[in-house]
């Protein structure tokens, strides 16, 4: 008789273990897919950025000035592209090192030089391309694009 009693033991241990498991496994796939389905807000800021001077000459900073929030303490990756054309109508691409911004959580209103135009940069019409990228989990990457006014480069 004991030895069926302790058999029963082991079966009942045995399913409240393969229930624990199963729960946290169904725990764990409902995290995942969570954190890549959930909307996230990381970063709220317009999506056209303000350019304090609207004529620049080629290789002086760009300055904008924008109010965000940033809504986590993630350092965020972001990557630049001035694009526009020139008077003669030739379309142009400049892409900029991608830099680490690391401001922390909270609301902010910043003057910042976002991009040093090349200083082979023909005069006309640009704007500068932002992208905001964050490295949210091994799931997932949150990323955000934003642009700056359209300015003028003049000589």
């Amino acid at each position: 008789m004991s030895g069926v009693t302790a058999g029963v033991k082991i079966e009942k241990a045995l399913l409240g273990f393969l229930v624990v498991l199963g729960l946290t496994i169904v725990a764990l796939i409902g995290w995942v897919l969570w954190s890549m389905y959930v909307p996230l807000n990381l970063f709220e800021a317009p999506a056209v950025w303000r350019v304090r001077e609207r004529a620049i000459h080629a290789g002086d900073d760009l300055i904008t000035e924008v109010k965000f929030c940033k809504n986590t303490d993630l350092p965020a990756v972001i990557g630049r592209m001035t694009l526009g054309k020139d008077l003669s109508g030739n379309e142009y691409i400049f892409n900029h090192p991608n830099i680490t911004g690391s401001l922390p959580a909270g609301c902010h209103s910043k003057r910042l030089a976002i991009v040093t135009l090349a200083p082979n940069v023909r005069p006309g019409k640009y704007r500068v391309i932002v992208t905001i990228r964050y490295d949210y989990s091994a799931f997932r990457t949150v990323q955000q694009n934003y642009m700056t006014e359209e300015f003028d480069v003049i000589q």
